[in-house]
This record gives structure tokens, C-alpha cells and sequence, in this order.
């Protein structure tokens, strides 16, 4: 994995000669320290115990490159861009466009033009992560400032459009969710054709009190394309964190989701449904840290392979020494429609105080063959019976999506992925 991180330095020392931020010296320090890291560990790997299951080794077989040009891209069948929202579009890794009827109640601007407010707001490298490599390559993103007392009335929609080959694309987006503030965030990542690429995004949230941040990401991505996302959160009292994640398309898909509950009240509620066939990988792992007394989590995620396909997912549930009157929930929930076809699932409690209220499940296994009963002894034939319980398993996650245009989209995009109406008997 070290061979294959030398190529991407490689790639690093010609970035880093243009960039104008270089006379930065705590941005030339972070790039350094991620810098190191590539050199002396690589990318993440499979000896990783947080990357067992997911090997990057895969990336020697591509030799991406950073994008020269992008041509102006075909954004006419974009789902969702005639929507009223306030759209941001990426056009293989490059900010194409970005809302100008924004007022003075909140901010959207490009990462590359806020380094000097931003450099305590960025995620440090503290571990083998993707974090090192997003790092040095850190130019493309946003910075959404909600200001105090904001409620938005239209979601942020963020577009991740690729439509070139053998290209990768490394974005940092920071949200700053002010105090009693509310807004609803959209992440909607995907490609034009079938290209290989390679694409990791960070984002950095800080919830202040009382705020309510809403983030829904959507990964509709190439059948030959590798994505990496991570989401770091920080939360303040009586802050409200809810993530919602589907992830129907990709060869190969990675996310890490960490909140940081630090202060009373603070509350996270984390969603995901993941819907594999083939031979896609999607790995999902979660860490919430109760840092504090009166904090709240609840988790579920619900998965469904088919073919050969393999999916992961590991929470892990942190509560410290002196945080008291706990409540945190997790489940993970998980059904295989092939004898070929692999889930893992890992849910973690650390628990170092005494008053806490924590539970966590987990199963893996086929459709329930009593309900299968249940529904033909009432008429209804064995591929309708499988379609109507796939769906339902599945739709639990879509129902938690309260904007109602999204949950429409993302539903019928589920059928579709399901392949409910044209399911076999077998």
C-alpha cells in the first residue's frame, strides 16, 4: 500500500507547486503531517482492524490522475436541479456552480477562498485514514455557514457529477450549523457512464446549540468507481444531528460517520439502507462518542445483498467515564437474496459510566419463509410476496426522510435498484 501511496504523492509534489495557499504555514503543516503519513503507512489496508474488510489494494489496477479540464457537462437530466432548492454542483471534482441568490442569514463559498476562517474547523489526521490523502489534495468544497437563528426554508442540494475516466477528485466541505439554527442538507452522488474513478469527500459539521442539521446522501455512482466519504460532526448542547445514507450504485463504497455528542441534550440520530447486487462492496462505519451527561443516539441501518456482493457495517458506541443518563440505540438489520452474497456486521459498546441506558442488535438472514407462507396462503404469488417484503424492509430507512419530494425520488430509485417489478420466483 505504500507503493501504491508513492504515485499519488507523486501526483502531490506537481499539485502542491500551483497552489497559492502554500505561503500558508498551518495548511503547508497539515499537508506535511498527511504528507508523512502517506510515506510511512499508505493508504488505509486490510491489517488496518477498522479496514479488514475493505482493501484499497484494488486501486493498483487504475492509474488516476487529477482532472486537466472539464468541458461543459449535460446537466439537463440531472435529477432534482428544477427543484426550488439551492444547488451546488461538482463537476469531476471541480465547483461548476454555486447559488448566487444567497442573503445575509447564511453563507455558501468555496473552500479555496475561506483557508484563513477555517483553520480550526478541519479535521485533524489522527489515524490511518482517507483523511491523508483528501488532505493533500484539499482545494475543491464548500464552507455553508448557517448564522445564528436560521431556519432554512429550501435544502442545500449538493450535485457530485463525474463523467471522465480514470480521474480522481478530492473535495472538503465544512457546514457550520449556528446556534437554533435548522437546515436540511443533500448529497447526490453520480455518473454519466460506466468510467472508472476515484473519489474521496470529507465533511466537517459543527452543530451549536440548539441547531438541527438534516444530511441525506445519496451514492447512485459508476459500476466501476471507488468512493470514500467521511463525516465528522461536532455537537453541542441540545444540538440535533440526523444522517440518512443510500447507497445503491458503486463498485466499491466507504463511510465513516463520527459525532461527538459534547454537551446536554445533544442528540444523533443515524440512518442507512445499502442496496447490493453484483459484485459491489459497500463498508459503512460509525463512531458516536457520548462525551457528556444527558446525551442521546439512536442507529439503524439495514442492509440487502444480492449476487455476489458484499456489504460491512461496524458502529461502535463510546460512552466516557463521567457521562451519566445515557440513552443510545443500535441496530443493524440485514437480509441476503443470494447464497453467494456476504453481509458483516459489528456493533460495539464501550461503556465507562454508570448510569447509561445502551442496546444494540444485529442479524443477518434470508427472507422469512412464514411470511412468504403468510402471504401466498392469501393469493398473493411468490415474486409478489418477496417484492413486497424486500420493500418493506427496505422502506423503514426511506420513511425517515421527511422531505417528502427526496423520499419519492429516493424510493422509486430503490425500486428500481430491486428490480421489484421484474423479481423471479426462485
Amino acid at each position: 500500500m505504500i507503493e501504491l501511496a508513492s504515485s499519488y504523492i507523486d501526483h502531490y509534489k506537481s499539485f502542491s507547486n500551483e497552489r497559492e495557499e502554500t505561503k500558508l504555514p498551518w495548511l503547508n503543516n497539515l499537508r506535511q503531517d498527511a504528507l508523512l503519513q502517506l510515506q510511512k503507512v499508505g493508504l488505509p489496508n486490510s491489517h488496518l482492524e477498522d479496514w479488514k474488510y475493505t482493501d484499497l489494494s484494488i486501486l493498483h489496477n487504475h492509474e488516476f490522475s487529477l482532472p486537466c479540464h472539464t468541458e461543459e457537462p449535460d446537466l439537463s437530466n440531472i435529477e432534482l436541479l428544477n427543484e426550488d432548492f439551492y444547488h451546488i454542483v461538482f463537476v469531476n471534482g471541480k465547483l461548476h456552480h454555486i447559488p448566487d441568490e444567497i442573503n445575509s442569514s447564511f453563507t455558501i463559498k468555496p473552500l479555496n477562498q475561506c483557508y484563513s476562517s477555517i483553520k480550526n474547523l478541519i479535521s485533524p489526521i489522527t489515524q490511518p485514514s482517507i483523511r491523508a490523502i483528501n488532505t493533500l489534495f484539499m482545494d475543491q468544497g464548500v464552507v455553508i455557514d448557517i448564522k445564528e437563528g436560521t431556519i432554512l426554508e429550501k435544502p442545500i442540494h449538493l450535485v457530485y457529477l463525474t463523467t471522465e475516466n480514470q480521474i480522481m477528485s478530492h473535495l472538503r466541505n465544512v457546514i457550520l450549523s449556528g446556534k437554533n439554527s435548522q437546515c436540511q442538507i443533500i448529497e447526490n452522488h453520480i455518473a454519466q457512464n460506466n468510467h472508472a474513478y476515484f473519489s474521496t469527500v470529507i465533511t466537517d459539521i459543527h452543530s451549536a446549540e440548539n441547531s438541527l442539521t438534516a444530511l441525506f446522501k445519496v451514492t447512485r455512482e459508476s459500476e466501476n468507481s471507488y468512493h470514500v466519504s467521511q463525516n465528522n460532526v461536532i455537537q453541542a448542547a441540545n444540538s440535533q444531528f440526523d444522517y440518512h445514507s443510500f447507497d445503491l450504485s458503486g463498485k466499491l463504497i466507504r463511510h465513516d460517520i463520527n459525532s461527538e455528542l459534547n454537551g446536554a441534550g445533544a442528540n444523533c440520530n443515524l440512518y442507512g439502507l445499502f442496496a447490493l447486487d453484483g459484485k459491489q462492496h459497500v463498508d459503512t462505519h460509525s463512531r458516536v462518542a457520548h462525551n457528556h451527561s444527558h446525551t442521546y443516539s439512536n442507529e439503524i441501518f439495514k442492509g440487502i445483498a444480492d449476487g455476489r456482493s458484499k456489504g460491512i457495517f461496524n458502529g461502535k458506541v463510546i460512552v466516557k467515564q463521567d457521562a451519566q443518563q445515557i440513552n443510545a440505540a443500535q441496530q443493524s438489520k440485514n437480509i441476503l437474496l443470494s447464497n453467494r452474497a456476504e453481509i458483516d456486521t459489528k456493533p460495539e459498546l464501550e461503556i465507562y459510566a454508570d448510569d447509561v441506558k445502551c442496546s444494540h442488535g444485529a442479524t443477518v438472514g434470508n427472507l422469512n419463509e412464514d411470511s412468504l407462507f403468510y402471504l401466498q396462503s392469501r393469493g398473493v404469488d411468490l415474486t409478489a410476496a418477496k417484492n413486497m417484503l424486500i420493500h418493506g424492509f427496505a422502506k423503514e430507512i426511506v420513511n425517515t426522510i421527511d422531505l417528502e419530494i427526496l423520499r419519492k425520488n429516493i424510493n422509486a430509485h430503490v425500486v428500481e435498484k430491486l428490480n421489484l417489478t421484474g423479481r423471479r420466483a426462485s
